[in-house]
């Protein structure tokens, strides 16, 4: 009797593949990563800043460029974030982070909703992470500018 199949269970198939989902470390990497690459951005964009004319049309532009730029980092290193704590997708997410103040409303709103309560404390860390990532550019731009000075 033990030798029987159990008319219960689904017979398990040779060709049946086993997907297991990443190691925790995997995320933390990859989203590490991803906030290395914000600093770097914040910093270059900075000295950039630095070194061209405040009314210049080159300013503009690269604050342009830094602000895509940013939002494919937030965007990504949310879609790992979600993938981590298992949460679908908003389905307008990427949208209402273009169209409202994204790092400022939609950041908070995904922390929580990805981590309940605990996004609270997710969201005080980001603020710090926001502070340390103006303050980075803020640097880099004051030694572009006592560097190179504004370039003509």
């Amino acid at each position: 009797m033990d030798d029987a199949p159990n008319p219960y269970q689904a017979p398990a198939t040779e060709f049946e593949p086993s997907v297991e989902p990443p190691p925790l470390a995997a995320f933390h990497d990859r989203k590490r990563r991803l906030l290395w690459w914000m600093v770097v951005l914040f910093a270059a964009a900075g000295f950039l800043a630095g070194m061209v004319e405040s009314d210049s049309l080159q300013l503009r532009g690269l604050n342009i460029v830094h602000a895509v730029a940013w939002a494919v980092l937030l965007l990504k290193w949310c879609a790992y974030d979600r993938e981590e704590f298992d949460v679908e997708r908003w389905r307008l997410f990427a949208f209402m982070m273009v169209i409202c103040p994204g790092p400022l409303i939609m950041i908070p709103a995904h922390l929580f909703a990805t981590r309940g309560w605990e996004g609270v404390v997710a969201t005080l860390k980001a603020a710090a992470f926001l502070v340390l990532l103006l303050s980075m550019s803020f640097a880099s731009a004051f030694a572009g500018w006592w560097l190179l000075g504004p370039l003509e």
